[in-house]
């Protein structure tokens, strides 16, 4: 993968920064457990982070941060937050041995088909006893919206989308052990975890668009596109009443803790 045949629409980038949303409590735990997390006025590597969104999180818990992402797009977009940022590779990362206090890597890790180089690169740069944090997705907290999922999914499948990116190609990573196994081999213990729960205000067919804007899950043609989205609505019109009507949405954002103890 490379910036030239990875990029974002302006589009894309406000949906990605809509999925991240966690409202204010959510927000305000996120911020304490990166102070936790991290040491006091540490230089903490926001590694694929987008826009920006986490790395805000990270300067409000009192830290230094660092971004990295591929896509310029995202790059633009955590401009706008004043954020310190330049593209780069996780593969193959543009800085020093031993360098950063802390790695944070939010939903990145299972979208690169080589993970492991970049699993490596994150031990790399770490300092002895530094602290990485990794989300790797998790289940939404909400029924109804897990209901929904399932619904529009299984409609992309059925009309036959097709999988795109690591998915696709089967070489992606594919649990979460894989990833603690391939972490620890780095000497990167797993130490615990920590859950962030929050809530968005979404309506059921801004799930949907959210779901069908995402560019890392399916590749179809937009006929496909619309018949899915449309049955999906269609079936939680039945299920759930007005799907324009703002809910309440429970969201949960697990990270994964791991610290570096010793050297390969």
């Amino acid at each position: 993968m490379n910036a030239s045949s990875f990029e974002l629409t302006a589009k894309q980038v406000a949906l990605h920064d809509r999925q991240r949303e966690l409202g204010a409590a959510g927000e305000r735990r996120l911020t304490e457990v990166f102070a936790a997390a991290f040491p006091a006025s540490g230089f903490v590597l926001d590694a694929g982070g987008g826009s920006g969104v986490a790395s805000a999180a990270l300067r409000a818990a009192g830290l230094r941060t660092f971004l990295i992402d591929l896509s310029w797009a995202m790059l633009s977009a955590a401009a706008t937050r004043l954020v310190p940022r330049v593209q780069g590779d996780l593969r193959a990362l543009p800085l020093q041995p031993e360098s950063v206090d802390g790695v944070h890597a939010a939903y990145v890790l299972q979208n690169i088909a080589e993970w492991r180089l970049a699993s490596a690169e994150f031990a790399r740069v770490l300092h002895l006893g530094g602290t990485a944090l990794v989300a790797f997705g998790a289940p939404p907290a909400d029924e109804m919206v897990s209901d929904l999922a399932r619904r529009y999914f299984s409609a992309l499948r059925d009309a036959g989308a097709a999988r795109v990116g690591v998915a696709a190609e089967g070489t992606g990573l594919r649990s979460v052990l894989d990833a603690e196994r391939a972490l620890k081999s780095l000497g990167m213990d797993p130490t615990g975890q920590h859950v962030v729960t929050g809530e968005q205000s979404r309506s059921l067919r801004q799930l949907v668009d959210q779901w069908a804007g995402n560019p890392f899950a399916v590749q179809a043609v937009e006929r496909v596109l619309v018949e899915a989205r449309d049955g999906a609505l269609r079936w939680a019109t039945q299920e759930y009443g007005d799907i324009d009507e703002p809910r309440t949405v429970q969201v949960r954002h697990v990270l994964h803790e791991f610290r570096r103890v010793r050297k390969r």
